[in-house]
């Protein structure tokens, strides 16, 4: 990646402050340690492990799959009632429970139990601020209730993002197991209340997440759901949410701010892991992605 390039990315130039705080991190030695305390631009502290893939790309950005924190930022409003579906140490758990301020809700949901307990550590961090109450719940969610068998790829130390319900195929390397509580999105959260907004990122069991969520999509108490989807259009993901009333959109990465764009097109910035928004209202998904700016990287309201 060209100099000019990094010094337009985003996360550099909406946040001015970014180019000497990475300075500083990398001459004061905290991207190679096993632990530490950041502050994200929406005044959250959050600890991190610097040598793992998500805590890297905080320590050096002071964000994560920026698209994704920008939508969360864009769509909530105070008050509402939110879900983290796969919350891992709880940094997009953060940017919903900031949006949503007191009078908020969200539900966090992380099987892996190391994330869980430091999900905990940091959502308790989190108390003595202006922030929606944090619920958060040890368990996977999916098409049913039970147990399930969580896969680990060896490569987890390394990226704790990796880990999913979803069986691994012959041809990949073996890695562990653990059996964790599972359960549905309808079972979890029943009549009659309403999710703003669910964020889905559980490595290729999306589709099931959405299949035990069919009450709560059916009878529209979800308007929005942001979720990764790696394979070729059209998805059996997208084609449920779309068979659902949703409207559908990628979330791509523009200099001046997050775009829409139908859900076949392709991303040119390969930056980022490919980004859906379903919504029950386009309109005001439209409405709230039109002005420009980052938002969730300077903490404003838009």
């Amino acid at each position: 990646m060209s100099l000019i390039w990094k010094l337009l990315r985003a996360e550099n130039y909406w946040q001015p402050g970014q180019l000497p705080r990475r300075a500083w991190r990398k001459l004061s030695g905290v991207s190679r340690r096993r632990h530490a305390t950041v502050f994200l631009p929406w005044g959250h502290p959050l600890e991190i492990n610097p040598q793992e893939s998500i805590g890297r790309s905080i320590t050096a950005l002071n964000s994560f799959d920026l698209p994704v924190a920008e939508t969360i930022w864009r769509l909530l409003d105070d008050g509402e009632t939110a879900a983290d579906i796969g919350a891992n140490i709880g940094y997009m758990s953060s940017a919903m429970a900031a949006r949503l301020c007191r009078g908020g809700r969200v539900l966090s949901f992380e099987p892996m139990p190391e994330l869980a307990a430091r999900l905990r550590m940091n959502a308790h961090s989190w108390r003595a601020l202006t922030t929606a109450t944090i619920e958060i719940h040890e368990l996977a969610v999916s098409n049913d209730s039970g147990t399930a068998t969580l896969y680990s790829p060896p490569d987890f130390a390394n990226n704790n993002g990796l880990a999913s319900l979803q069986h691994p195929t012959a041809s990949a390397s073996p890695g562990t197991e653990i059996t964790v509580q599972c359960m549905r999105l309808d079972d979890t959260f029943p009549e009659p209340g309403r999710l703003a907004l669910i964020k889905v990122d559980v490595e290729g069991n999306e589709f099931n997440v959405f299949s035990g969520a069919s009450q709560l999509l059916d009878t529209r108490r979800v308007r929005d759901i942001i979720f990764e989807e790696k394979n070729p259009f059209p998805t059996p993901s997208i084609s449920f949410l779309e068979s659902k009333g949703y409207a559908v959109f990628r979330v791509a990465r523009g200099l001046l701010g997050p775009v829409l764009l139908p859900p076949q097109a392709k991303n040119s910035k390969e930056i980022d892991s490919p980004t859906f928004l379903g919504t029950m209202d386009p309109q005001r998904a439209c409405e709230r992605f039109a002005p420009r700016g980052w938002f969730s990287l300077t903490g404003k309201e838009i």
